[in-house]
């Protein structure tokens, strides 16, 4: 049972994240929008009136709008159920620090110099490892899928019904270009954010987070262009021009990066390589690892009690690090005996 309540615990969060809409004063629904579309188109023999058509004149009332957010996050969590989360969840109430608070300073890490001879980038990240791995990916996955699904597509869906009834209205079609700059513009801020949590940093990381944040305020700008100046949202060759000037900026810094990086490895990679090995060292305990050499060959004394019972409590606890070589190892010792062999070299 314990499982079953974890995966509810984080399926219920991530699905109120991802799936309950604030929007209390317009109160849409694109799923209900489009089933009450269909069924006027069924029950009409295909006529539709021009105002069933514009997604932003539907309006749900207050006790069928809260229904219907519950409904969702009944139904999200089944497919967003996570028991990890849930177990994540459950011990960060219960006080367990899982390093939230460091999670600034890891944000940090891609625009800090890194030396070769210091590890206190790697010992940022090493206290907020739990964070990391358990409470943020599905947190991060739960606000994609809520921008895609709520904001996304319901922002499209709108302007496009606009756009409809405005051209069955004037016989004039317009395309939404400054919803589709904004959609952009979220798209790209959003990517710019996740870089900040990559599963590797190195010396160009921050140059993709700083074009992507550069790429989603110019289209901002464009935005607000086009609503103040007349005639600019129709200034297609500037707009394109312009984001193909800073995504071949951002192509030459990268491949200068590169290029140098390739000549001078151990000063441009070594600093990250130095972090990485020393997160890796952390994770696999290797520091706490205490080599025992053991000369399979030589005679030994005959063991009392006390000490068998004390090789015994190791044997129990000790773990091979690699068993392939120590099978490789033990194999010549037993010979050419044919009814001899060992089973498992993994004690």
């Amino acid at each position: 049972m314990r499982p079953f309540y974890f995966s509810l615990i984080g399926g219920l969060i991530l699905s109120f994240i991802a799936f309950f809409r604030f929007d209390f004063r317009r109160r849409n629904s694109l799923t209900f929008w489009l089933l009450k579309l269909f069924i006027k188109f069924y029950r009409r023999g295909g006529y539709i009136e021009l105002r069933d058509l514009d997604y932003s004149a539907y309006q749900m009332s207050i006790g069928r709008f809260l229904a219907w957010q519950a409904t969702k996050i009944l139904i999200g969590t089944i497919f967003l159920s996570n028991a990890i989360f849930g177990m994540g969840i459950v011990a960060a109430l219960s006080g367990v620090d899982f390093g939230l608070t460091n999670i600034p300073r890891v944000m940090s890490l891609s625009f800090l110099p890194m030396s070769i001879n210091d590890t206190t980038p790697a010992m940022a990240v090493i206290p907020s490892i739990p964070a990391l791995t358990i409470l943020l990916p599905p947190i991060l996955s739960a606000f994609g899928f809520r921008l895609i699904l709520l904001v996304g597509l319901t922002i499209l869906v709108k302007a496009a019904s606009e756009s409809i009834v405005n051209y069955l209205r004037t016989g004039i079609i317009r395309i939404p270009a400054e919803v589709i700059e904004t959609l952009i513009a979220i798209g790209v801020a959003w990517t710019g954010f996740n870089l900040f949590f990559p599963s590797y940093i190195d010396y160009n990381t921050k140059i993709f987070i700083i074009g992507a944040f550069i790429i989603s305020a110019i289209m901002i700008l464009f935005v607000y262009l086009d609503r103040t100046r007349t005639g600019f949202i129709y200034a297609y060759k500037i707009k394109v021009g312009a984001i193909i000037l800073i995504l071949l900026t951002i192509f030459a810094i990268v491949s200068i990066q590169n290029s140098v990086a390739d000549a001078r490895k151990v000063e441009w990679l070594g600093p990250y390589v130095k972090q990485e090995i020393a997160v890796n060292r952390y994770l696999a305990d290797i520091d706490d690892v205490r080599t025992v050499i053991y000369n399979f060959t030589a005679k030994t004394h005959a063991l009392n009690s006390s000490q068998l019972s004390r090789i015994y409590r190791d044997l129990q606890t000790v773990r091979l690090w690699d068993w392939d070589a120590a099978f490789t190892k033990l194999k010549p010792e037993i010979g050419l005996i044919p009814y001899i062999d060992f089973e498992d070299s993994d004690i």
